[in-house]
C-alpha cells in the first residue's frame, strides 16, 4: 500500500511531522522573486531556488496575461500534462545557470525529484506603476503575477505521496509591452488632411487629439497668445484625447484613412475638472508666416475599459503643431 500524506495547512510554512519513516517537506524558499527561462519558446518555465532546492513551474507563457484579475477571483489552472510543478533537491548549491543553461553544468546534480500529479495553480495579477513624484508621471511598466499552489500532490517516488493544502510559490513579473513610448521625442504634431485628427505616431502606438471643427479652429487660431495666457480646453468627451495601441505597426495613411486593423488597447483621457485636471493648453507664437502652437496636457489621466489609469505627468509637453495663414 502506498504511503499518502495529507497536510492540512493554510500557510506558507508547514509543521514537520512524519508517518513512520517518511519526513514531510516544508516548502520554504523565502520571499524570492520567481525567474524564467526560455521566454518566447515552448520550453518556457519559471522557477525559484534556495540552497540546494528548486521549485519549477512549467507552464505556457501565454497563461501570464497582462490584465488585472478581479479582486478575490484569481485565475485557476489545473496541474496536468501541459502545466507541471517539479520539486528538486541537488547535491550542491543551485544557481540560475543550474536551471537555465542550454548545456546543464556537470555540478550540482539532481539527487531527488518530485513531480506534482494533481492540484490547482492560482494566479492573481496586478499592475505595477512606476511613479515619478517630481513630475507626476505614473506609467504601468510591469504586471506582477502572484502564484499559489492549492491542494497539490507530489509523487515522491517509492510509492510515497505528499499533499499540501497551500504553497505560496511567489511573484513572477512580466513587462508591459504596451507601455507608452516617450512621445516628447517625436518631432511635431501632425494633422490628417481630410479630418481634424491631430496625432503623434510611433510604431503601433498613437497619441491622438480629435476635436470638432469649431473647437479645433478656436484652440489653434492663427493668432499669437499673450505670454502666460494660453488658450484652454477641458476634456469633455470620450476619445477626445486618447492613447491607442494597434495590433500592427501603422502609418499616417493607415491612421488618417481609418484602415488601422485591430486595436489592442484604447486609453481615453478622463473628463477635466475645472482648476484641477484634464486640461489642454495651447500657447501660440509666430515665426515668419508660421504659427507655432505648443500643446501641453495638465494633470491628464488616461483610463482603459478595465479601470486602469496612467498619466504622462502633471505638465506634459505634447509638442508643436504648425499652421500657416
Amino acid at each position: 500500500m502506498r504511503k499518502f500524506l495529507v497536510l492540512l495547512c493554510c500557510g506558507f510554512l508547514l509543521n514537520s511531522c512524519s508517518d513512520g519513516d517518511i519526513q514531510v517537506k516544508n516548502f520554504d524558499f523565502g520571499n524570492v522573486e520567481a525567474k524564467s527561462c526560455g521566454s518566447s519558446t515552448s520550453d518556457f518555465f519559471i522557477y525559484e531556488f534556495s540552497g540546494n532546492e528548486a521549485l519549477i513551474l512549467q507552464i505556457p507563457e501565454s497563461r501570464f496575461v497582462n490584465k488585472e484579475t478581479p479582486e478575490g477571483t484569481p485565475i485557476s489552472i489545473t496541474i496536468d500534462n501541459t502545466v507541471k510543478v517539479i520539486y528538486r533537491i541537488y547535491d550542491g548549491p543551485v544557481t540560475n545557470a543550474t536551471l537555465c543553461s542550454s548545456i546543464p553544468p556537470s555540478s550540482p546534480t539532481v539527487t531527488e525529484e518530485w513531480n506534482a500529479e494533481g492540484g490547482t495553480i492560482q494566479i492573481t495579477t496586478r499592475a505595477v506603476h512606476s511613479v515619478v513624484t517630481s513630475t507626476g508621471e505614473d506609467i504601468i511598466n510591469n504586471f506582477s503575477h502572484s502564484i499559489v499552489f492549492k491542494n497539490i500532490t507530489f509523487n515522491r517516488g517509492n510509492d510515497e505521496y505528499q499533499t499540501t493544502d497551500q504553497i505560496v510559490f511567489g511573484t513572477y513579473t512580466t513587462r508591459n509591452l504596451n507601455a507608452p513610448v516617450n512621445f516628447v521625442t517625436i518631432e511635431n504634431i501632425q494633422k490628417c488632411a481630410d479630418n481634424n485628427l491631430l496625432y503623434k505616431l510611433s510604431g503601433n502606438q498613437s497619441l491622438e487629439l480629435n476635436l470638432d471643427n469649431d473647437t479645433l479652429t478656436t484652440l489653434f487660431a492663427n493668432e499669437a497668445t499673450t505670454a502666460g495666457a494660453p488658450r484652454q480646453l477641458y476634456i469633455s468627451a470620450p476619445e477626445q484625447l486618447s492613447f491607442k495601441v494597434y495590433g500592427n505597426i501603422i502609418t499616417t495613411e493607415n491612421l488618417c484613412s481609418g484602415d488601422t486593423g485591430a486595436i489592442s488597447e484604447v486609453w481615453s483621457a478622463e473628463n477635466g475638472v475645472e482648476n484641477s485636471s484634464g486640461l489642454i493648453e495651447v500657447e501660440t507664437t509666430t515665426n515668419g508666416s508660421n504659427f507655432i502652437h505648443t500643446v501641453r496636457f495638465k494633470n491628464v489621466r488616461f483610463k482603459n475599459t478595465d479601470g486602469l489609469v496612467f498619466s504622462f505627468g502633471n505638465d506634459y509637453d505634447f509638442g508643436q503643431y504648425i499652421t500657416t495663414n
